[in-house]
């Protein structure tokens, strides 16, 4: 708003210019003006025309429309498990061109995306930082803001039941389940002679055995996004009993 008055009033005409862009604006008239303006620094003139009977003049003044200031809040971010996705939830005041970007502090991997809707993203497992950048515009100052958050390894577990003993020759059965497996490998040693059995995958087993004293050891294998564990357990393969009538 630019309020002025003029004295013995004739033809009075305005410009205003922008002194960077050189973006110019005209008027006439004795109103105060009112005028919406890009940010910049200005420079209004204002002549009064000279007359017969007036002597004209001419008076100027510098002003400045300051740029609008952004500012992004991004909400404290929950840390989840995988598989879950991580939500993150931002606000922008006076958004211009919005651009995030979230980075595995770990590999580097990156992802980015556009606009101020709430992120939600499936991620691995890991420690992130999310990045979000308000463009710098001729009429808003940009601005950023960061924040870490973090995606845990799922826990995996093994629960073997309780195996029956059994005798010779009978086969040992070991059920068991394995809560996100990965790679499940199992071994069963025989305590006495150290004899070892291999095997692979989650079906259950049933396996004939020497007699014998044996421990088997469930091992789930440990991946960027599971966490790895083992379980163990013991039984008997009894000698079969012999008998003379």
């Amino acid at each position: 708003v630019i309020n002025f008055t003029v004295a013995n009033a004739t033809v009075v005409n305005w410009t205003i210019v922008n002194k960077e862009t050189k973006e110019t604006f005209n008027g006439t008239g004795v109103a105060n003006i009112t005028k919406a303006l890009a940010a910049g620094n200005y420079t209004i003139t204002i002549d009064n025309a000279d007359t017969v009977n007036i002597t004209g003049t001419s008076a100027t003044a510098d002003f400045t429309v300051n740029k609008a200031v952004s500012a992004i809040v991004i909400d404290p971010i929950v840390n989840v498990t995988y598989p879950a996705s991580t939500v993150i939830n931002f606000t922008v005041a006076n958004a211009t061109v919005v651009n995030w970007t979230i980075v595995n502090k770990v590999t580097g991997e990156k992802f980015n995306g556009t606009g101020v809707a709430n992120i939600t993203k499936a991620l691995a497992a890991g420690n992130y930082t999310i990045t979000i950048d308000n463009a710098d515009t001729v009429n808003i100052t940009g601005t950023s803001a960061s924040a870490d958050f973090t995606v845990n390894k799922a826990v995996s577990s093994i629960i073997i039941s309780p195996i029956v003993n059994v005798t010779y020759p009978d086969a040992s059965v070991i059920n068991f389940t394995v809560a996100n497996a990965t790679k499940v490998n199992w071994t069963i040693v025989n305590k006495d002679t150290k004899e070892t059995f291999n095997g692979t995958g989650v079906a259950n087993i049933t396996k004939a055995l020497a007699a014998g004293n044996y421990t088997i050891t469930i091992d789930n294998a440990d991946t960027v996004n599971i966490t790895g564990t083992s379980a163990t357990a013991d039984f008997t393969v009894n000698k079969a009993v012999s008998s003379i009538r």
